[in-house]
C-alpha cells in the first residue's frame, strides 16, 4: 500500500488530499444519517426490486413499471456485498462520493483548485445531498448521471466526439429517473445560444442517438414482453403517478413551489453567489450575446441555464403531480459550481464592486466567513436527517412490519411493500387475511373494511392492527 501511495504522483496526492478534506463535512453528515433506520415506501420498493431481480424474478418484482437502473445497479452490488439495508445505504453512499469526485474535476478543469475546493465543500455539506445520498432511493444515481451529461453537452461545443458518450448517459440518466428529459432543452437552449444546432447533423450525434436507443433497447423489448407495448412501462408509471397525486399521500416535503423553495436547496452556497451576483450576470450576459470569454465564462452560463430550466420544468410538472423538495435537489451540483467559482472571485480575486472599499474585509475574516457557512450548511443538513429520520410515518413503517412478521400468518395491509419487506409474503384478501394493517398516513388503495369482524389488537405510531375475532 505504501508503494501505491508513493508512485502516485505528487500533483494528484495534492488533489487527493484537497478532495478528502473538503468531502469530510459530507462523510461527518452520511455517518451521522446512518444512526437513523428509519425508511420511505421508495426505499422498501427498491429494496425488494433488488431482491427479485437477483433471483432473476423481475417481471415479479414490485412495481416493476419503476425506472431499472437503480434497482439493477443495487443487484450487482448485492452479489459481491450482500442485500441489506446497510449495503445498500453504503453504496448510494459511494455514488454521491463518485459525484463530489465530478465535481471536483470540473471545476479544477475549467475554473481553479481552490473553486474545485470550494465547490466540493458547499455540495457536500448541502442539507438535501447529503441526506438522500445516505437513502436507498435512485436520486444519487441521478445527480451523478446528470452532472457528468451536462458536462458532455458543454465538452461537445468544441469537441463533437462527446455526443457518443453523450447518448448513452442520456439513457441512463431517463432510465434511472424519467426527469432527465430536461436535460434535452437544456442542451438545445445552450447549443443555440453556441450557434452549434448544426451538431445535430452531425455523424457524431448520429453516433451518439445509436447508443442511446442501444441503452433504451433491454427495457423497451421487457416492457412489450410484459405489456404488448414498448411504452407499456412508461405508461403504467405515469398513471400510477397521477393516482398518487389523486390519492394525496401525506409526504413530509411537499412544498408549494419550487421556485420559492431553490433558495433553500442552495443553502449557504447562496452567499458567495449574491456577493458576485452582478459579475455573474455579467458573465451569464456576455456568453449569451456570444462574446469571446473563457470556457469558464460558458460553463458558468450552463449551470445557471441548467438551475433555471429545471426548475421551470419542475414547476409545470407540479400541476400533474404534487411538488415535493427532494425534486429540486438535482440542481445543487450546479448551485455549488457556482458557489464554488464565486467564493474563488471573493476569497482571491475580489473583484471590484463585490463590497464597499472601506469595509476593508482581510481574506482571513472570509476565510472564517466561510467556515462559519459551511457549519451553518452542516447545522440545516443535520436537522433534515434528524427530522425525516425520526418521522413518525417512516418509524411505523418499521415498527409494523417487524410485529407482522413475528404475528401474523397471513395479512392484508394498505402498505404492502413494507409488510412484504419483513414478512417475505405477499398479502391476501382481506376476508382471509389473518391480520388487516393500516397505515393511517397513507390512503387506501382500495375501500377495504379493516374493522369488520376484527379486534384492534395493535396501534403505534400511525399504525393499526386488526385480527380475527
Amino acid at each position: 500500500m505504501l508503494i501505491l501511495v508513493q508512485s502516485i504522483s505528487p500533483q494528484l496526492r495534492e488533489n487527493l488530499r484537497s478532495f478528502l478534506l473538503a468531502s469530510l463535512p459530507y462523510l461527518i453528515l452520511c455517518a451521522f444519517a446512518l444512526l437513523f433506520t428509519a425508511l420511505s415506501m421508495d426505499e422498501y420498493t427498491y429494496l425488494e426490486m433488488g431482491s427479485f431481480f437477483s433471483q432473476g424474478k423481475v417481471l415479479q418484482a414490485p412495481d416493476s413499471s419503476r425506472f431499472p437502473v437503480f434497482p439493477w445497479l443495487l443487484t450487482a452490488w448485492s452479489l459481491p456485498f450482500g442485500h441489506s439495508i446497510l449495503s445498500a445505504r453504503l453504496l448510494n453512499i459511494l455514488i454521491g462520493l463518485a459525484c463530489l469526485a465530478l465535481v471536483f474535476a470540473i471545476a479544477s478543469r475549467l475554473f481553479s483548485k481552490r473553486a474545485a475546493f470550494y465547490s466540493v465543500l458547499f455540495l457536500g455539506s448541502s442539507p438535501f445531498f447529503a441526506f438522500l445520498s445516505s437513502k436507498v432511493i435512485s436520486e444519487p444515481l441521478f445527480f451523478l448521471l446528470l452532472t457528468a451529461c451536462v458536462y458532455l453537452v458543454f465538452k461537445s461545443v468544441e469537441r463533437k466526439a462527446a455526443l457518443i458518450p453523450l447518448g448513452a448517459l442520456f439513457s441512463l440518466l431517463v432510465l434511472s429517473r424519467f426527469f432527465g428529459l430536461y436535460l434535452a432543452p437544456v442542451a438545445l437552449v445552450f447549443w443555440h445560444s453556441r450557434k452549434r444546432l448544426d451538431l445535430l447533423r452531425t455523424r457524431e450525434f448520429l453516433y451518439g442517438a445509436a447508443a442511446s436507443v442501444a441503452v433504451f433497447l433491454p427495457w423497451l423489448a421487457l416492457s412489450y414482453y410484459a405489456t404488448g407495448d414498448a411504452l407499456g412501462f412508461f405508461k403504467e408509471f405515469f398513471l400510477s403517478n397521477v393516482q398518487l397525486f389523486q390519492g394525496g399521500f401525506a409526504l413530509p416535503d411537499r412544498i408549494a413551489s419550487y421556485a420559492l423553495f431553490a433558495p433553500f436547496i442552495a443553502g449557504a452556497a447562496i452567499i458567495p453567489i449574491a456577493l458576485v451576483l452582478r459579475l455573474l450576470l455579467a458573465k451569464v450576459k456576455s456568453s449569451c450575446n456570444h462574446a469571446a470569454g473563457t470556457l469558464g465564462d460558458d460553463f458558468i452560463y450552463l449551470l445557471v441555464l441548467s438551475s433555471v430550466i429545471i426548475t421551470l420544468s419542475l414547476e409545470a410538472y407540479g400541476f400533474l403531480h404534487f411538488r415535493l423538495l427532494r425534486y429540486l435537489v438535482p440542481i445543487a451540483p450546479f448551485v455549488a459550481l457556482l458557489a464554488g467559482w464565486a467564493s474563488d472571485h471573493v476569497l482571491e480575486g475580489r473583484p471590484a464592486g463585490v463590497w464597499p472599499r472601506r469595509l476593508n474585509i482581510s481574506k482571513k475574516m472570509l476565510a472564517r466567513a466561510l467556515i462559519a457557512l459551511v457549519a451553518l450548511n452542516m447545522l440545516v443538513g443535520a436537522f433534515v436527517i434528524g427530522k425525516f429520520g425520526t418521522s413518525p410515518k417512516q418509524a411505523g413503517y418499521d415498527i409494523v412490519g417487524k410485529y407482522a412478521a413475528q404475528n401474523c400468518a397471513s395479512y392484508y395491509s394498505n402498505v404492502e411493500r413494507v409488510i412484504y419487506y419483513y414478512a417475505s409474503k405477499p398479502q391476501v384478501d382481506i376476508s382471509q387475511a389473518d391480520c388487516a394493517i393500516q397505515s393511517t398516513f397513507d390512503p387506501n388503495v382500495v375501500n377495504a373494511n379493516y374493522t369488520s369482524g376484527r379486534t384492534l389488537v395493535f396501534e403505534q405510531s400511525g399504525m393499526r392492527v386488526y385480527r380475527k375475532n
